[in-house]
């Protein structure tokens, strides 16, 4: 504690004092606070002061409860369940350096009260997260949507990672902030980048996806103003994020495909992960009198021994609307539970995908065999 401070912040400190350290299980007597404001601050005051000092908190407003056994502050901006949810969440961000991490998650615990702060274990364990470590996400975040309000292009370095495990500049870029995205795994900059076209010699305007975290030496372009967004066909008619991440699961593969009528099949256990991937906008049809005869599947991965009989008692057939991407991706994802039925060509493309995984695993394993024994 430093000098005393003057009586007249008395009511001021003894609402921080019932912030911090009080609750319904822990309420403060009258005696603990002079305890606590003279500990604290060096403010000295009778008990008929502190009961005056609480009355006038009670008509200001304050839900400050009164018992028995003392008084503590009824109502919080945030309830202990509400800081815990949001403490997780920055712990379970990839894209959030463990530095920034920690700093966060002192900052959220200081909301409640000093006894959440001390039992919240979970600033002990940041370390344990994977993280990105990426120092200027927050400046990016700034930068971004002030760019964004102001209605300006930015400029940065992308980088990527090298073998070294190092980022290191892939390529600098001149770009038209759009939207931040959020997803479970990343935190991503939409952006409108402009291009000289090699054939037409004409502008030419596309939508690309950045992570943030690999965004560095950013700053906004004082002189060139956003682009317009009609310009992009797929950002003509506004842009819905979530239905955006649905259809792109690897939404930092950069490009955006149309989308197609697709049917699958599959058991019926797995329809909460194709509502997952794909929403609740789906058709389902449950197939009857297929062939039940037949081998049993090992499913060694799944630890899963699945009949035909069982596959075929359980079978659905699913229609929905996504990207060619997102439905082969949710296939190979669910190998081998889900069978793409149309549309057929993207049923052929993913079998001859499949064929070359099978030759890829076949030989490549023998030439870095070959390969490794000649360096020795």
């Amino acid at each position: 504690m430093g000098a005393a401070e003057p009586k007249k912040l008395a009511l001021l400190r003894i609402l921080q004092i019932l912030k911090e350290y009080s609750d319904i299980d822990r309420p403060l007597t009258q005696a603990v606070i002079a305890e606590k404001l003279k500990e604290n601050y060096g403010i000295e005051i009778e008990r008929k002061a502190i009961a005056a000092n609480l009355s006038l908190l009670k008509e200001a407003g304050y839900e400050i409860e009164t018992t028995r056994t003392g008084c503590y502050i009824v109502t919080r901006d945030f309830e202990k369940s509400e800081l815990r949810l949001l403490i997780d969440s920055v712990l379970s961000s990839k894209y959030i350096s463990k530095k920034h991490t920690a700093d966060l998650v002192e900052k959220i615990a200081k909301l409640a009260n000093k006894n959440f702060y001390s039992s919240t274990r979970h600033i002990h364990s940041v370390l344990d997260w994977q993280k990105n470590e990426s120092p200027e996400l927050f400046l990016n975040i700034e930068v971004i949507s002030e760019a964004i309000e102001r209605k300006k292009q930015i400029s940065f370095k992308y980088m990527k990672y090298t073998v070294d495990k190092k980022l290191q500049p892939e390529h600098e870029y001149i770009v038209s902030p759009v939207q931040m995205i959020m997803t479970p795994q990343n935190y991503y900059l939409l952006a409108i980048r402009e291009s000289m076209s090699s054939l037409t010699k004409k502008k030419e305007y596309e939508a690309r996806i950045f992570k943030l975290s690999y965004i560095q030496d950013i700053s906004t372009e004082e002189n060139r103003n956003a682009i317009d967004k009609s310009q992009v066909d797929v950002l003509k008619d506004g842009l819905d994020a979530r239905q955006l991440v649905m259809e792109h699961p690897s939404i930092e593969s950069y490009f955006f495909n149309k989308l197609e009528n697709i049917t699958i099949v599959c058991p019926s256990w797995e329809i909460g992960d194709v509502i997952e991937a794909f929403g609740t906008d789906i058709k389902i049809t449950k197939l009857q009198n297929l062939n039940k005869k037949g081998e049993l599947f090992e499913l060694h991965d799944l630890n899963v021994d699945l009949s035909r009989e069982l596959l075929a008692e359980s079978a659905i057939k699913i229609s929905f609307k996504a990207t060619r991407y997102a439905a082969k991706s949710f296939v190979l994802r669910r190998y081998p539970l889900v069978c793409i039925m149309k549309p057929e060509e993207l049923k052929n493309n993913l079998m001859e995908d499949i064929r070359l995984l099978y030759e890829l695993h076949a030989y490549l394993p023998e030439l870095v065999e070959e390969a490794e024994e000649k360096e020795k």
